[in-house]
């Protein structure tokens, strides 16, 4: 899992680990790779908005003071951590 896969192809990749987990015929096995794959991505999809937000900071300087946004893509991330570890404590 590399950083330098798009954004959107790690959410979707992400999206499917999570699919997959809601699916009832999981040996647990396979739950624990699937989830340790979900949080290798869920820290590639951090990296890459923490390089965005930089540039998004940067970008909108003005007046010697910086504006911070919270984006679009950091609400997303944040709906599949809550989606995925909802999927895991109810697989327990």
């Amino acid at each position: 899992m590399s950083e330098k896969q798009p954004f959107e192809k790690i959410l979707s990749d992400l999206q499917a680990i999570i699919e997959e987990l809601e699916s009832e015929n999981l040996s647990l096995d396979k739950m624990v790779h699937l989830f340790e794959d979900g949080m290798k991505l869920m820290k590639v999809c951090k990296e890459h908005l923490s390089k965005a937000e930089g540039r998004i900071t940067t970008l909108i300087k003005t007046h010697d003071e910086f504006s911070r946004l919270n984006g679009v893509g950091l609400q997303k991330l944040n709906k599949y951590a809550e989606i995925f570890i909802k999927v895991i404590n109810t697989q327990n």
